[in-house]
């Protein structure tokens, strides 16, 4: 359980899920990049307007998704967490 689980535990469960995220993401941008041919065809697109669409997309998400973070990061702290190791 993670009440019971040392800080250095805790510390590696945290290291192992984002390294997971990491390597979906990288997943992710390469199955993009080996699609980027066929989805150019379907749509009928140029090379600029496909880079548009994978650069602003992926730019608009990641950065929305850091404000989200660090909202929730400011908003939950390390509350329950300081002392808990004695």
């Amino acid at each position: 359980m993670l009440v019971d689980a040392q800080p250095r535990d805790i510390g590696w469960a945290l290291i192992l899920v984002l390294s997971l995220i990491c390597t979906c993401a990288f997943v992710n941008r390469s199955i993009l990049a080996l699609l980027t041919e066929p989805i150019r065809a379907n749509l009928n697109v140029g090379d600029v307007q496909m880079s548009l669409v994978i650069g602003v997309a992926f730019s608009v998400v990641c950065g929305l998704l850091n404000i989200l973070a660090g909202y929730l990061v400011d908003r939950l702290g390390r509350r329950g967490r300081q002392g808990s190791h004695g």
